[in-house]
């Protein structure tokens, strides 16, 4: 997970993060993954307010498989523009012998407005 905080934490631009985070998506998981957390997912749904939803979704790295989870906040901001705040963590790591839960781990991905 450290390789994927240090991604959002070099940039406060979410398409950005965005393109370097589905870079390591599973492929099957990458078709789910764009729907749900594009910015262009993002703008289509930015007159709902409130708990989105939440996705689980596989990342490749070196170790091997690793579950995360993405969860959507929208709303509007004080002037009435829509936001967006994403969170994202590690649920489990996969090994070939068990799954293994890994310590709570999250964050904030994306805190925009303007969609």
């Amino acid at each position: 997970m450290n390789d994927f905080v240090d991604i959002f934490e070099s940039t406060d631009d979410y398409e950005t993060a965005y393109r370097q985070k589905i870079q390591y998506v599973t492929a099957d998981c990458m078709e789910a993954f764009g729907n749900f957390s594009s910015l262009t997912a993002l703008r289509n749904r930015k007159n709902e307010n409130g708990y989105i939803g939440n996705l689980e979704y596989s990342i490749k790295t070196d170790k091997g498989i690793e579950w995360h989870e993405i969860n959507i906040f929208l709303g509007t901001d004080e002037n009435g523009e829509a936001s967006v705040s994403v969170k994202a963590g590690d649920v489990v790591s996969a090994t070939s012998e068990k799954l293994v839960i890994v310590p709570p781990c999250c964050v904030i991905i994306a805190d925009a407005t303007g969609l």
